[in-house]
């Protein structure tokens, strides 16, 4: 007899990472086990899912959260037919668990499976939870958490607090990953969409610490689209060893690699370079529901192993000022690369796949 999972989400890699390190988990520890996805063909699961291996089932569905109103209205009418269509694949694929990720596919299916008597579970990776989680943490057995604020949106009885998870390639290379700190490698990273703002600030800068910092190594991952106006902005002036790319495949590489990371601070980043011992500045995206990237970055920026900066505070001066601070002192890169790693929640994956084995084995008494 096989145990399936099916584990519901995605849309932004903020959302399908924890999830692909659940699965990993699960197959890793639970016998004659088998993991499905459920998520959207717009979604970065199209393109991520099938080169790992793992099967993705697609669902129409509609967001609500940031929508205008004229949006809002056509996503409600459209609700009835994503449930059904959420019954439809729940009937096929006949999940003995399920686990919501976050991103609007996540609502009709886990709904769907909760009202059919499939235990399931949310994991929540922001310290603000989105409108999904919030409206589905009334429905499911178990709500995952890695922020102590979620708490205080969230029915308390039902959090488990296991960290934010973090795939296996990761968590591997943080043990063999040399102390931040030794060279002067900066690596940009906006998200799995790239940002725009980091695109457009961070190659003038980081041409202008050329010329403080001649070894300077730059890896950049611009988004969709934004690969060669970046190289442009580099130009011929700027680090002698740049490397541009519009998304990365192997980010525990990247990681490893890293002094000094410049990013956006979504719960799953937050996680991974706090595993990774990696020390960063943060510049969180404004327009994040409830300002929940801010909230993520403090767990870091207080203590002591990030920075943080506003989006509307990064000017080129202020830019400048910090990084040269933090690549002229190697001795606090890796002070704060140390503060971040004992941050890290390596086992987090491991300990969710074992509670939703033994959620399953609830609902299946």
């Amino acid at each position: 007899m096989s145990y399936r999972l099916a584990i519901v989400g995605g849309g932004t890699g903020g959302h399908l990472f924890p999830g692909i390190a659940v699965a990993e988990a699960w197959i890793r520890t639970i016998q004659d086990s088998d993991v499905v996805f459920v998520g959207s063909e717009r979604g970065i699961e199209a393109k991520v899912l099938p080169s790992l291996g793992y099967s993705l089932v697609c669902v129409p569905a509609e967001r609500l959260k940031n929508a205008g109103f004229r949006e809002r209205a056509k996503s409600l009418l459209r609700m009835p037919r994503s449930m059904f269509h959420a019954w439809r694949v729940l009937r096929e694929l006949r999940p003995d668990v399920v686990l919501g990720v976050g991103g609007y596919v996540s609502g009709p299916v886990v709904l769907a499976a909760a009202l059919s008597g499939v235990p399931c579970a949310v994991a929540e990776q922001n310290a603000l939870p989105g409108l999904t989680n919030r409206l589905l943490s009334r429905f499911v057995a178990r709500i995952y958490t890695a922020f102590p604020e979620a708490a205080d949106r969230l029915p308390a009885r039902k959090i488990r607090p296991l960290g934010n998870p973090v795939r296996e390639a990761i968590c591997r290379a943080s043990e063999l990953a040399p102390a931040a700190g030794g060279g002067r490698r900066v690596l940009i990273m906006g998200g799995s969409q790239g940002a725009r703002a980091l695109n457009e600030r961070l190659p003038p800068v980081l041409v202008e610490l050329t010329r403080v910092f001649p070894g300077l190594a730059v890896r950049h991952q611009t988004g969709r689209g934004q690969a060669e106006a970046v190289r442009l902005a580099y130009g011929q002036d700027g680090p002698g060893a740049v490397v541009v790319e519009e998304f990365i495949d192997d980010v525990a590489a990247a990681l490893a690699w890293a002094d000094l990371v410049v990013c956006r601070s979504g719960a799953t980043t937050v996680a991974e370079l706090a595993c990774m011992g990696r020390p960063a500045v943060f510049i969180p995206f404004p327009q994040a529901a409830d300002d929940h990237q801010t909230v993520n970055a403090r767990a870091l920026v207080d203590a002591g192993a990030a920075r943080m900066l506003r989006e509307g505070d990064a000017t080129p001066e202020r830019l400048t000022e910090v990084l040269s601070e933090l690549l002229g002192t190697p001795a606090l890169l890796a002070e704060m690369g140390q503060r971040a790693r004992e941050r890290g929640r390596p086992l987090a994956a491991s300990a969710i796949a074992s509670d939703l084995a033994s959620l399953m084995a609830g609902g299946k008494s």
